[in-house]
């Protein structure tokens, strides 16, 4: 009987603004443009890894809720063939359209907290509350029929091998690519929804 030997693969998602590490709920006052976070919330899902193009490993269940108001729910584990090789990180930003209409879920997919909408509109794949310039702004970003399916897929690109990744996420940046004068409030599916998700691949990085 073969035995694989299993390694372990830790994913640390951690919010950055203007390339320093930052708190939710910390208000950056000596910032230009000033800016306080509240609530940063999304899914991530379907995870994979490949090499060259080609997949390698395909996570099971890869449904994980990722809350930084939460520090035990920023970090997701990856249980891997030891020898798997992989040279780039594949996952969606937010909840895909087939695990929607399978209705209610539990666990990080549970309703209770505070993730979804209704069955007809499903779950918010990405949540960011707060205050840009006195200005509040609330994006919650779902919707997962045709033309407002908003989850995203991203690609990053791996050099070395190693056992922990950070992945940096980078609300300001998504603020920059926003025109947050007229768009602040985002509270269901639509163009503003569709137009936020576009810009959710380009914000997160592997450090």
């Amino acid at each position: 009987m073969k035995v694989f030997l299993l390694t372990i693969l830790s994913l640390v998602f951690t919010p950055y603004f203007t390339q320093k590490e930052i708190e939710i709920n910390f208000e950056m006052n000596n910032e230009n443009p000033e800016l306080e976070i509240s609530q940063l919330r999304y899914y991530i899902s379907s995870i994979q890894l490949t090499s060259n193009g080609k997949t390698t490993f395909t996570e099971a269940t890869s449904y994980h809720l990722i809350d930084h108001n939460d520090s035990n729910s920023t970090s997701i584990s990856l249980r891997l063939p030891e020898e798997i090789e992989y040279n780039e990180l594949q996952f969606n930003i937010g909840i895909d359209s087939s695990k929607n209409m399978g209705g209610v879920h539990g666990g990080d997919l549970d309703p209770t907290n505070g993730m979804y909408w209704t069955w007809q509109s499903g779950y918010i794949n990405f949540k960011l509350e707060g205050k840009i310039e006195n200005k509040e702004i609330s994006y919650h970003i779902g919707g997962f029929m045709y033309p407002n399916n908003t989850c995203r897929t991203t690609r990053l690109k791996i050099s070395g091998k190693g056992s922990n990744y950070t992945l940096v996420v980078h609300p300001d940046e998504l603020l920059q690519k926003v025109d947050y004068e007229k768009i602040n409030h985002v509270m269901s599916p639509g163009v503003s929804a569709n137009l936020i998700a576009d810009q959710l691949p380009s914000i997160f990085t592997l450090k």
